[in-house]
């Protein structure tokens, strides 16, 4: 099983660090090191959707976790839509670009 610890989150614009962030209403959301110069952002509850999808392809096939650079999917929460793609996977570090899209409608063609 993979836990949050191991998964690293760059961001898909700029490739710099996403970190947490708390908005004015107290919650928080993932933004990009580089912010407010790149717009990239995600919201917390997307992290867990990711650590699930990788869980769930560990769960499938165990020997997965071994190739899965280069690995992408789509995913969205709260009605915000996201590009991920698995940008280096080493032992003890998986490393993944998260990029916000803007236009879905775009992106689903």
């Amino acid at each position: 099983m993979v836990k949050w610890q191991f998964i690293n989150l760059k961001c898909g614009l700029c490739g710099k660090k996403l970190i947490v962030t708390e908005t004015n209403n107290f919650k928080c959301r993932y933004v990009c090191e580089a912010s407010p110069n790149c717009p990239n952002k995600m919201y917390t509850e997307m992290f867990t959707k990711i650590l699930n999808k990788i869980n769930k392809l560990n769960n499938s096939n165990p020997d997965v976790l071994e190739n899965l650079t280069s690995y992408s999917w789509k995913g969205a929460v709260l009605g915000q839509y996201y590009l991920m793609e698995v940008l280096r996977h080493l032992p003890s570090k998986i490393t993944i670009s998260v990029k916000e899209l803007k236009d879905i409608t775009k992106t689903l063609s």
